[in-house]
């Protein structure tokens, strides 16, 4: 009988460490779902979803005690959030994008494997849509502030992002022989 319970009980605990990682993958398929309907039409929100309910990193890390599925949903939710804040411009989902960058940087920094580059994409974008040339050629007068005005909400995103990491990189930095880790071999010199 003891035994038993024993057995039921590590079953449960592990049940428990893993039942966090599960959810946090469903919440990923219904953001995916949601913002790609919601940006592309309901058809490619549900291929999305779908797609996404079968894909390694949904089935593979929402079976882990790790936070890797964290890292995921929280880096996806500051893509999806951010591509909402420029559209809309709203303090609240500014504001939502920010927050989703920095969980996602407090989760793993490797996240900004994923949201530079987003990050950049969505500049680059929205530096387009200002315009760079008058008739003549030459640069528009206030194409600087202009820009940047276009691109407050992203700016901002970042600027909460990268300001979370101050303290990080300064306590890291204190710590350089704790660095090197064996699994992060592809960041090694070699």
């Amino acid at each position: 009988r003891r035994q038993r319970q024993m057995c039921i009980r590590d079953r449960d605990s592990e049940i428990a460490i893993r039942l966090p990682s599960l959810f946090v993958a469903i919440a990923l398929i219904a953001l995916i779902w949601r913002w790609a309907a919601a940006r592309f039409g309901v058809l490619a929100g549900s291929v999305a979803g779908l797609w996404l309910l079968v894909s390694p990193v949904a089935v593979w890390y929402s079976t882990e005690a790790k936070n890797n599925i964290f890292t995921v949903l929280f880096a996806t939710a500051g893509v999806c959030l951010i591509d909402v804040a420029m559209r809309s411009r709203r303090t609240r989902d500014v504001a939502l994008a920010a927050a989703a960058c920095v969980l996602a940087v407090a989760t793993d920094f490797q996240s900004l494997l994923v949201l530079a580059p987003a990050w950049i994409a969505v500049a680059w974008s929205w530096f387009g849509a200002v315009g760079t040339y008058g008739r003549s050629g030459a640069p528009e007068p206030r194409f600087a502030a202009r820009l940047i005005a276009r691109l407050a909400p992203l700016l901002f995103v970042i600027a909460s992002a990268l300001a979370f990491l101050i303290p990080w990189t300064i306590f890291k930095s204190g710590h350089a022989s704790e660095l090197p880790r064996p699994y992060v071999g592809y960041l090694h010199w070699h």
